[in-house]
């Protein structure tokens, strides 16, 4: 039986029940549930011409100028250039894990995983060389390359983060020094660059790092460390004036507020022993004692770096005690007779018992103060020989004082 809608509303709702059971199609009657509308009606009705005069570019504007759109739109942006940060890394990450061959169950060996991590530390153009071991306990790694006709020997300590490469030591040459290099990687790269000396006659090791370029003043720069004390320089040369000077850093100030450090003017050879009160500003250097132009007195250079004023200081040694009592002497006691402390106090000097003329005295005693004065120490970080140089000057001082003095040579009996 074919169909014949005459409505929309038969198209849509095809059957309708009425309240009263009957059913049928048609126009909607009291109590029926089925809307009755034909296609002119929804064309004419409100909705149809609100909709025929919707602007959706002025819509889209409206929604564009808005801030809170613009602040979304922001916010969007932050987010992508995240997430395209995220991407770029991981695809980078599965990248390097496919060319060290970390896929399809392939992993590197040892040896070529320390290459990997070394390779972001070592010069470019360097080459690696066979031989590279690893310690199963302390985890040491020991690598061999090598570049520009030098072979390296490379290590890192997992425990303490050092990380360093040296050449060998050189033969020696006809001076009795041998040479070598070493580069600290734990200052970045390529990191800082070092040249070694050791002389094995004198015990002398030696480092310095390369010249920088002169600054606006034409000075150059450079580090130096000396490895049997233990102690950082910094040098700076002045090829204009053939100016050289080098010195260490300032150590901490003490309970006086009194901080120290070595200053050697290489033009003159003189070390300087300097100080800076931190509390009053006052800054003096000193040199280390020596015998004067005539060998009879000691003498040291005293600097005010304030007033830039520099001094002769002498030690006055020389001049006889008011009064000697046995007891100020090292060597003495209260009750001790003047002729053992003349016995003794000559022997000290390395005189015999009979000497008694005090310009001899005089001239042995300043040759051996040039000799034993604690200054003269190679290796003043040594405490122990520091208090045993002090302690026999402190005697050689006492016994020149005493033979010095009024009561020597000693009267015999029955003069």
């Amino acid at each position: 039986m074919p169909i014949n809608f005459k409505s929309f509303t038969d198209y849509l709702f095809p059957t309708s029940t009425r309240t009263d059971g009957a059913s049928g199609a048609g126009t909607a009657q009291a109590g029926n549930n089925r809307p009755s509308f034909s296609f002119s009606a929804l064309r004419n009705s409100g909705w149809a011409k609100k909709c025929a005069a919707f602007d959706a570019a002025k819509l889209a504007r409206t929604i564009s100028n808005d801030p809170r759109t613009k602040k979304a739109v922001e916010t969007a942006k932050s987010g992508l250039a995240a997430l395209y940060k995220q991407m770029t890394a991981l695809v980078k990450n599965l990248r390097a894990e496919l060319n060290t061959g970390g896929h399809g169950g392939y992993r590197p060996t040892e040896e070529q995983r320390i290459h990997g991590q070394w390779r972001a530390f070592l010069p470019p153009g360097a080459a690696f060389l066979p031989g590279t071991t690893i310690d199963p306990h302390s985890r040491m790694e020991r690598v061999r390359w090598h570049m520009g006709g030098f072979q390296w020997t490379s290590t890192h300590n997992p425990k303490t983060g050092e990380r360093t490469s040296s050449t060998p030591w050189s033969m020696m040459d006809g001076n009795g020094w041998q040479h070598s290099q070493w580069i600290d990687h734990r200052t970045g790269t390529p990191g800082t660059h070092w040249f070694s000396a050791q002389h094995a006659a004198s015990g002398r090791h030696t480092s310095h790092t390369a010249w920088s370029a002169a600054d606006t003043d034409g000075w150059q720069r450079c580090k130096m460390f000396d490895h049997k004390t233990n102690t950082h320089w910094s040098s700076c040369h002045h090829a204009g004036t053939n100016t050289s000077f080098c010195r260490t850093e300032w150590s901490k100030p003490g309970e006086d507020g009194v901080k120290s450090r070595k200053h050697l003017d290489q033009t003159t050879g003189t070390l300087w022993h300097e100080t800076l009160d931190t509390k009053t500003g006052e800054h003096v250097g000193k040199t280390d004692w020596h015998p004067d132009a005539a060998g009879a007195r000691m003498q040291r250079l005293v600097k005010d770096h304030r007033t830039g004023e520099t001094r002769v200081e002498l030690e006055d040694t020389s001049k006889p005690s008011e009064s000697f009592e046995s007891n100020d002497t090292s060597f003495g006691t209260q009750g001790e007779s003047l002729e053992k402390l003349a016995a003794d106090s000559l022997a000290i000097l390395g005189l015999g018992e009979d000497v008694t003329d005090k310009a001899a005295i005089k001239k042995q005693y300043h040759k051996l103060a040039l000799q034993k004065h604690p200054d003269k120490l190679k290796d003043k970080s040594d405490t122990a020989a520091n208090e045993k140089a002090k302690e026999e000057f402190q005697k050689l001082q006492s016994a020149f004082k005493f033979l010095m003095s009024d009561q020597f040579p000693i009267p015999k009996a029955g003069a």
